[in-house]
């Protein structure tokens, strides 16, 4: 999958799997998959692809990131946020730093709180998913429902994507629903749960991002130009969204 580059968003602010989880130390930092934090994980599941993951996160989780990073002896790129901006400020930074990489690059942006038991699934998934991703198209991952729950974000299923196996238009976005809407998309069999797992062209997506949010595109784009990169980390500047 010639340029395509890993951004793993490490932010949080530990709310999920409370009391575990705090917020100095959100789950993904939380050593509880055989051993080993779901970043690490997230790291080690990105193999496949031929450049290590960046791994996107702010001030606060810094040195843990690096203390982290350094048991799987990662050779990555850490971008600094200020502050959390949320996953569209996180999203242009990215696209930002892979088409300075390469004007093709294309983009997977994913989250580093997943546990993923199928790796050659998931592995055969971003393949398909890139594919698209240079033809234009925004990929989202669903996830098959296994439960009634209002905690997640869901996504409505239209027609089949005929050029890819397994693919669909989406149709529309619901986030977090209440319990009642929750169980009626599960009943329906229309929806899947968004993964928070997307693959993009870079280029693409920040025509659309200066198009749809030009204010946030335009302070994350200030923040970028005025980094100061330090070895491997790169601190974003003050101007951001």
């Amino acid at each position: 999958m010639e340029h395509l580059f890993v951004y793993a968003l490490a932010g949080g602010c530990g709310k999920r799997l409370w009391p575990l989880s705090r917020e100095n130390k959100p789950k993904q930092f939380l050593e509880i998959c055989d051993g080993q934090s779901m970043l690490q994980e997230t790291v080690r599941r990105h193999h496949f692809i031929a450049e290590p993951p960046i791994i996107l996160t702010n001030s606060a989780y810094e040195q843990i990131t690096i203390e982290q990073l350094s048991v799987v002896q990662a050779s990555t790129i850490i971008i600094i946020e200020p502050v959390s901006c949320g996953t569209m400020a996180s999203a242009i930074v990215a696209a930002l730093d892979a088409i300075k990489k390469h004007p093709d690059a294309c983009v997977l942006l994913a989250p580093t709180d997943h546990h993923i038991m199928a790796p050659k699934r998931y592995q055969a998934a971003i393949s398909q998913a890139y594919q698209a991703a240079r033809e234009g198209k925004f990929v989202f991952l669903g996830v098959n429902i296994t439960s009634i729950n209002s905690g997640y974000g869901y996504i409505k299923k239209g027609p089949a994507y005929e050029q890819l196996e397994h693919a669909f238009l989406v149709a529309a976005f619901h986030e977090k629903p209440s319990i009642f809407e929750a169980e009626r998309f599960i009943e329906s069999n229309d929806y899947l749960w968004n993964s928070g797992i997307f693959v993009f062209h870079a280029a693409s997506f920040l025509a659309i991002a200066q198009y749809l949010a030009p204010r946030t595109y335009l302070a994350v784009q200030a923040a970028y130009t005025n980094s100061l990169q330090i070895g491997s980390i790169s601190y974003l500047g003050a101007c951001y969204a």
